[in-house]
């Protein structure tokens, strides 16, 4: 069981859940675009306004609030869609523990505790046994977050 459990890796519920992560790139793209957009606009409306174009300044900052509008958007659909994209990796590796542990025999499987697999379905993202690690602290790790 032990052997079986450590060889999970997280690129393989990755792989099957690639079009989940297309577009959470997606949504963190229009994110990181809507925020660009915003800065854009907002030194655009401050070079009109010391221009003394009242006209300028107010599409300017008009389109600046659009953009931060944009981005708040983007910004709630990417936070709650990778909650979304954990849910289904930790069913996913569930679902896989709950298969690898119905194909045990009878002996390898009473080698363990009810309370050891309890734990191991309830506690994935922590569980040492799975070394499984959130989409979330990837990200981090490849942006230089953590």
């Amino acid at each position: 069981m032990d052997n079986t459990v450590a060889k999970f890796s997280l690129w393989t519920y990755v792989k099957r859940n690639s079009g989940m992560y297309v577009i959470l790139a997606i949504l963190y793209f229009g994110r990181n675009l809507g925020q660009i957009g915003a800065s854009i606009f907002e030194g655009n409306a401050l070079t009109a306004l010391t221009q003394h174009s009242l006209k300028g300044f107010i599409v300017d900052t008009g389109l600046n609030l659009l953009s931060w509008g944009c981005f708040l958007i983007f910004f709630f659909c990417s936070s709650r869609y990778s909650a979304v994209i954990i849910r289904a990796v930790d069913n996913s590796i569930r679902s896989s523990l709950d298969h690898i542990i119905g194909r045990q025999e009878y002996e390898s499987f009473n080698n363990h505790t009810e309370a050891d697999y309890v734990y191991w379905f309830n506690h994935i993202r922590r569980s040492n046994k799975l070394k499984y690690t959130t989409p979330i602290k990837y990200r981090n790790r490849a942006l230089g977050l953590a």
